[in-house]
């Protein structure tokens, strides 16, 4: 790929404010969460679940986050910054959906929007399950989303011994 594309690539092109998938406003905000619950869940409002409801409204904080991160990620490429990240799994999370639209700002849009729809904002908060409960076994036994081969990491792996065998039955995961 060329320099020139890479550089195109750089940046999202579009503000979060201005619309289109990851918009701000709560027209943009409700026509996202129906997008992400008929092309996401494959579910139209007469057949969807809570749980479709709920999914469709994380896929809408997801998109805005990711457009975020993005950005900013961008902007540490653009100015050679480097990043360091540690990730501890020695404490409980807690829900995050909640706390995310709050500090998206996009809380009270939101419940205006899911309102309208015919639905409960604190009904839908209360369909995320606790993270940090996993497996019963409290925080060293807590289980997180392995992004590179395996389904599931135990906190022990620490998603570095599972991802260097070839074999995953030698992990610690399977």
């Amino acid at each position: 790929m060329t320099t020139a594309k890479l550089r195109a690539l750089d940046a999202p092109t579009q503000s979060p404010i201005e619309g289109g998938r990851t918009g701000l406003s709560k027209e943009a905000l409700k026509q996202a969460f129906l997008d992400n619950l008929f092309c996401m869940q494959g579910k139209f409002p007469a057949l969807a679940t809570r749980r479709d409801y709920y999914l469709a409204l994380a896929y809408v904080v997801r998109d805005r986050l990711l457009q975020r991160w993005i950005s900013t990620a961008a902007a540490y490429t653009k100015q050679g910054s480097r990043t360091v990240a540690y990730l501890s799994a020695k404490f409980l999370m807690g829900p995050h959906l909640g706390n995310n639209l709050i500090n998206l700002g996009i809380y009270e849009w939101v419940k205006q929007a899911i309102a309208e729809l015919g639905l409960d904002i604190e009904d839908l908060l209360q369909q995320e399950e606790e993270p940090g409960l996993g497996n019963g076994g409290g925080s060293s036994n807590s289980t997180f989303s392995c992004p590179v081969r395996c389904r599931t990491c135990c906190a022990s792996c620490k998603g570095r011994s599972c991802h260097s065998n070839v074999s995953m039955r030698n992990s610690p995961c399977s």
